[in-house]
């Protein structure tokens, strides 16, 4: 029987960090473990959590305090409420490994955390579900979801708040340049909010999805044009997706992974206020004139932005995959972690 768990699995993983708790949890056999305190377990030898943030998982570590635990964290810390950055530094001060997907973030919790044994491991995106579409089967999903098949495709992936650039994308619909419509897909947890704001727009279709993407058609592969808005990120998933599918970027300057990617010719990037860098996530919004600034930003680009034909997106999704940002780069430094933490344990408790 495995005695590795992970400790209250993600249900949505339609989402970035949700996909990849779920994906490492089947690839590494991480048995699910509930934090309810009155669950038993036979001496797990290995947990591991992803929210070290939330409460329950708190209290779980707390409760195996003999068993060594690795813990996932992909926030920059100043992205947290102050309650969550006190449980979160509880929590990293229990556990034996910290794993991050960059160095920016690595370095910083390294001095949040003092002494704490904080590893790399590189972010990866599904390539069932995030590879280059064909031209027909782009034109396939227009005529599926009512869209002219003579516009520039922009698409939206994610949560709809300000701290994700809500107040940028509203901008955006009402200057959107002419022959383009813009796919937002969002969460069922989102559908009142953008069905209220974005239904009935002429040139705007809202999807709702929070099924497994492997089960459905994720929409992102059927873009011109991705438009990532959001203010703050450690990594943005929904960019590597993108660009992992042959799919052009028009992105906020959100993190350090996004300015990395504009070295590819397909990744354009708008500037930020930088007094953006060290507020929380419910502090994270923009005054008027800025949301106009950026906006005209994005528009101008996107203006100048031509679609990918088929052999340039096969080429982009390749340039993508050769950075080594893959799933099984992912996979195996999970791996090495887990197994050297386990290992490490065994040998003290001999």
């Amino acid at each position: 029987m495995n005695k590795r768990f992970l400790i209250r699995p993600r249900q949505h993983s339609v989402l970035g960090q949700d996909f990849r708790s779920s994906l490492i949890a089947r690839e590494l056999s991480l048995t699910h473990i509930d934090p309810d305190p009155g669950r038993e377990y036979e001496d797990p030898e290995l947990l591991v959590c992803f929210d070290p943030e939330d409460a329950d998982i708190l209290k779980c570590v707390k409760r195996f305090k003999a068993t060594p635990v690795v813990a996932h964290f992909q926030l920059p810390w100043s992205y947290q409420l102050p309650d969550e950055q006190d449980r979160a530094r509880e929590t990293l001060g229990l556990v034996d490994a910290v794993i991050v997907p960059t160095d920016e973030l690595k370095h910083e919790l390294e001095k949040e955390i003092p002494g704490s044994q904080v590893y790399r491991a590189c972010n990866g995106a599904s390539r069932e579900v995030f590879s280059p579409a064909s031209r027909k089967e782009r034109y396939a999903y227009r005529a599926a979801h009512r869209i002219p098949a003579n516009v520039k495709l922009l698409g939206y992936v994610g949560r709809l708040q300000n701290s994700k650039g809500l107040q940028v994308l509203e901008e955006l619909l009402l200057r959107l340049p002419k022959l383009c419509n813009l796919l937002i897909y969002c969460p069922e947890s989102n559908e009142a909010l953008a069905r209220n704001r974005f239904n009935g727009k002429e040139r705007a279709r809202v999807v709702c999805d929070d099924r497994d993407p492997l089960r459905g058609k994720h929409p992102t592969k059927y873009l011109d044009v991705l438009v990532a808005t959001s203010l703050r990120e450690a990594f943005s998933m929904v960019v590597l997706e993108a660009l992992q599918s042959g799919v052009s970027v028009v992105a906020a300057n959100s993190s350090p992974f996004v300015a990395e990617m504009d070295s590819l010719e397909a990744m354009k990037l708008v500037a930020l206020p930088p007094k953006l860098e060290n507020m929380n996530r419910c502090e994270l919004s923009l005054e008027r004139k800025e949301v106009n600034q950026i906006v005209g930003e994005f528009v101008r680009i996107i203006e100048d932005t031509t679609p990918l034909d088929d052999s340039e997106r096969r080429e982009l999704a390749m340039s993508v995959l050769s950075l080594g940002y893959t799933t099984e780069a992912m996979i195996s430094r999970c791996r090495e972690v887990y197994d050297e933490i386990v290992r490490v344990s065994t040998n003290q408790g001999v």
